[in-house]
């Protein structure tokens, strides 16, 4: 069983050839069919609270999903039986099978979604330490229209778009994976988008399709592993981070915030835009005029934000590094798929299970602390401070 800690950016897609959307009405409602979904957060994700079968519990929301997914679990306690296999594709654009089930209703407060489709997965990859019953996908969320207050972490639903004053964005919806794409253009490059609430970065580009000049620019570079998907680990790569040097737009209107963008080779479109970027808005989503329209950006700061040069996964019971920033001070003492042995002078063996581990690691960057580690087969320690990356010039 695979295990990440927190230093791995982890998300989940699911892309099939069948396109549906669940049927949906309302309970009786005081307030013109317009509910409040309060959420929460896991892993910086959005998790909201559904009901199947009577059974409560807490979902990704997620519409880089094709469908909503469940795990084991919450399968059994909810009595859904999950019998025809169907081939998918996920966030890493590897294929994979799993089984899946027809829904008769899903309940989100007092909306109720019917026929609607669900998969079998093991949500314990993504969050073995504040496990979720599994996602809701975009076969429901693109059946209505949210509005979503990022700050007090609540969203409104409606059958029935919402007004808003702001940056009105037009999107499509593909009719083989119910993915949402916006036409974007970056440093007046055009870039087809796909808008996914489960990839928790900003805005990730496929350097191969979009190959953009980066002569004078200050970059972050990384080399190895950066995504997690359903089959597991991605692939090895080597990115680029560029801190907010390019401009977005839309339709010749200039966003007001610019991204963070990664350059990444591993990407099946030409970009991925994240849920770290729609919280730096007020944002309305409206699937049933296929309008998304973002308002009240917030101030953001051009600098990379502090933290440490490495990324470790866990897995069965091995600390290994998969991915290293290259212009720090510690870069060539260390080498990807490094096995460690030893954190701040203890045994790893000294960790109870993984969340403890993952809980050590977190007091330590409240705490800006310095991390130290020691690789198999060494008696040295290595320092990996706790700070804001360097940055090189491109030349």
């Amino acid at each position: 069983m695979y295990k990440f800690c927190f230093l791995l950016f982890s998300f989940l897609i699911i892309s099939t050839s069948s396109e549906s959307f669940s049927d949906v009405y309302f309970q009786e409602t005081e307030n013109d069919n317009i509910l409040e979904i309060p959420f929460e957060y896991v892993e910086g994700l959005i998790v909201i609270k559904a009901t199947v079968n009577g059974e409560e519990g807490r979902f990704l929301f997620d519409n880089g999903a094709t469908h909503s997914c469940f795990n084991k679990d919450f399968a059994k306690k909810s009595n859904v039986t999950f019998r025809k296999r169907t081939r998918i594709t996920d966030g890493n654009n590897n294929r994979t099978y799993v089984r899946k089930a027809n829904i008769k209703k899903i309940e989100i407060d007092k909306a109720i979604f019917s026929n609607t489709e669900a998969y079998l997965i093991d949500t314990k990859k993504f969050f073995p330490c504040d496990p979720v019953d599994g996602i809701i996908g975009a076969s429901i969320i693109n059946a209505v229209n949210w509005k979503i207050d990022f700050e007090k972490k609540k969203m409104l639903l409606s059958l029935k778009p919402f007004e808003g004053n702001g940056l009105k964005m037009k999107m499509d919806i593909s009719s083989s994976s119910n993915s949402t794409f916006i036409n974007f253009k970056l440093n007046k490059k055009p870039l087809r988008t796909k808008v996914d609430f489960g990839f928790k970065g900003e805005l990730k580009v496929n350097r191969y399709k979009k190959r953009f000049s980066l002569r004078g620019i200050k970059t972050e570079r990384r080399v190895g592993i950066s995504s997690l998907s359903i089959t597991g680990l991605g692939n090895i790569d080597t990115t680029r981070i560029i801190h907010r040097d390019f401009d977005l737009s839309h339709l010749e209107k200039q966003l007001p915030v610019s991204p963070e963008v990664t350059l990444t080779k591993y990407l099946k479109y030409d970009a991925r835009i994240g849920l770290d970027y729609f919280k730096k808005y007020k944002l309305i989503v409206n699937s049933t005029s296929r309008e998304y329209i973002l308002s009240n950006p917030k101030p953001v700061s051009d600098q990379p934000l502090k933290s440490y040069g490495i990324k470790i996964y866990v897995t069965n019971g091995a600390y290994k590094i998969i991915q290293i920033k290259t212009n720090e001070s510690f870069s060539s003492s260390v080498k990807l798929m490094s096995e460690i042995t030893f954190i701040d002078g203890k045994p790893v063996t000294y960790f109870k299970g993984f969340c403890h581990f993952q809980n050590y690691l977190d007091q330590k960057k409240r705490n800006r602390e310095s991390l130290s580690i020691r690789l198999k087969n060494s008696d040295k320690d290595i320092e990996i401070p706790f700070k804001k990356p360097l940055l090189k010039l491109v030349s």
